[in-house]
């Protein structure tokens, strides 16, 4: 290989690199803002106001059929909307649907069985879980800091 051959052949090679990098880099990006738009909804919806309230109204209606039919009702459907999760981060799905299971299983007790605050605690372990398996275990997307509260 000459040197005319050489020093056309390196600047090609570089532009490719670069075109290559440049492509994974935009791809990363693109999956980020994929997974932030799957998650904005989940985290004001559910996370933020629906799962809370539900918990504060299950507490407030003491156990209540109607306030335990409500809450089960809330987390179905938060576990429907996650599905994305089970092919994109299987781990957080796992963690989260462990976690809605758990909690379902304390809801469909009877009320007597346990003392409500403890009771209460345990749901709120729970849900602790799934927050932090939503801000912590998503993979360098710095989800958390989209959703600082002002």
């Amino acid at each position: 290989m000459n040197l005319y051959n050489l020093l056309t052949f390196l600047p090609t090679f570089i532009i490719c690199i670069a075109t290559c990098m440049t492509l994974y880099l935009a791809e990363k990006r693109l999956k980020s803002n994929r997974e932030m738009d799957f998650s904005r909804p989940l985290y004001q919806n559910y996370l933020l106001s629906e799962l809370p309230n539900a918990l504060t109204e299950y507490e407030i209606g003491q156990y209540s059929k109607l306030s335990v039919e409500t809450f089960s009702t809330k987390l179905k459907h938060f576990k429907k909307d996650i599905r994305y999760f089970q092919y994109a981060h299987n781990k957080i799905y796992q963690d989260v649907s462990n976690s809605i299971a758990c909690i379902d299983r304390i809801l469909s007790q009877e009320p007597g069985s346990k003392s409500i605050g403890k009771t209460s605690s345990e749901i709120s372990d729970l849900l602790h879980k799934i927050y932090k398996a939503f801000l912590f275990d998503l993979p360098d997307d710095h989800i958390d800091s989209y959703f600082r509260l002002k």
